[in-house]
């Protein structure tokens, strides 16, 4: 999708409308967050923009990429939860402390 971002996905894309127009990047306002922007989309339900998935510079480390994720992920608690139960929905295996599924856990895409 973006070859020069790694990507963290923080909401389940079934939240949004699906409305390309609607999706845009933000620079994260954090001062510790050089290198991080966050994809918004707009809710299906609300109508608001939310967090999609967060976007980290290909400069930055996994490792810190991993340090800020630990450091700033009580800013996502609400979508992170409504991930988690997504994910949990479709029979992937997720934990408390990461619920984001490992790549061995993740279904392929169906060709549309």
């Amino acid at each position: 999708m973006m070859p020069t971002k790694k990507v963290l996905r923080v909401t389940a894309s079934e939240v949004f409308d699906g409305r390309v127009s609607q999706e845009f990047r933000v620079k994260d306002t954090d001062e510790s967050s050089k290198g991080v922007s966050l994809l918004m989309g707009r809710s299906a339900t609300t109508q608001t923009s939310e967090v999609q998935c967060i976007l980290f510079d290909h400069n930055l480390s996994d490792l810190e990429a991993a340090r800020w994720w630990d450091a700033n992920r009580h800013r996502f608690e609400k979508a992170q939860r409504a991930f988690v139960r997504s994910q949990t929905s479709q029979g992937l295996q997720v934990s408390p402390r990461n619920p984001f599924p490992a790549a061995a856990n993740r279904q392929p895409l169906a060709a549309k």
